[in-house]
């Protein structure tokens, strides 16, 4: 019988979700028959020889693409840092810099068990689960920050600002994600049913992060939006890389 391509990937066990099978499908790494195929609703016979040719990072969770993009635009060496991964979830971040080279990784989280099995074993990760960023300070911390990664849902980047300049230092870089829906106020959110499609409110979300950073001596050095690859209407986040004043 046949099958849709994204469904034959998770039902041979080839993909754990069907989401990451679609991430892959469109990222150009399936192929049928030795062609590339990029629709997940192509059609698989029994007969069909369908392999994923891993030429690229994979990730636990699509959040790790996210980073990984931005980090190449700026030419980034992560090598050897000691990283903050606000939000932390699966950890797409965290897997992103662990496999980019970093020293070591503080992944934090107010939810319980969410990090992915296969990153929980790395002695370079410390899983701080069932903590709430708004609480943190300095004494969560062994070292310098070199990075802060954040990729955070339900509350506005004004809310984490404070918490940074306490956590960081003068040498500390932040790679955060920018969600319009988040940050644009409940009225707005909520006429919009939570979709931002509009490139002036999605501008505004930018302006306003772009402005909060100065307030603490923060300046973007870098803006990205982050490539979206699902089926579904979502809204147009962005990477935005932010850096110390220097004085």
């Amino acid at each position: 019988m046949n099958q849709r391509l994204d469904h034959y990937l998770k039902n041979t066990n080839q993909c754990e979700t069907r989401s990451k099978a679609i991430d892959l499908i469109k990222r150009g790494r399936v192929f049928v028959n030795n062609f590339q195929v990029l629709k997940p609703s192509f059609l698989v016979k029994q007969t069909d020889s369908v392999e994923i040719k891993n030429d690229e990072m994979y990730f636990v969770s699509k959040g790790g693409y996210k980073l990984l993009k931005i980090i190449k635009e700026i030419n980034l060496i992560i090598k050897n840092f000691v990283i903050a991964d606000l939000g932390s979830s699966t950890g797409g971040f965290t897997d992103c810099c662990l496999q980019l080279g970093a020293k070591k990784i503080y992944a934090i989280d107010v939810g319980v068990d969410l990090l992915h099995p296969s990153l929980k074993k790395s002695y370079k990760i410390i899983n701080y689960e069932k903590t709430n960023v708004k609480n943190l300070d300095k004494s969560y911390f062994l070292e310098d920050l070199d990075l802060i990664v954040g990729d955070l849902s339900f509350i506005s980047l004004e809310q984490i600002f404070p918490i940074i300049k306490k956590i960081s230092s003068s040498k500390t870089l932040l790679l955060l994600l920018i969600k319009p829906q988040f940050e644009l106020g409940k009225d707005v959110a909520s006429k919009y049913k939570g979709l931002i499609q509009n490139q002036k409110l999605q501008q505004l979300a930018i302006n306003k992060i772009i402005n909060l950073a100065k307030n603490y001596d923060f300046e973007c050095k870098h803006l990205t939006p982050t490539d979206i690859f699902d089926e579904k209407k979502q809204n147009q986040e962005y990477m935005i890389f932010l850096q110390k004043h220097e004085k």
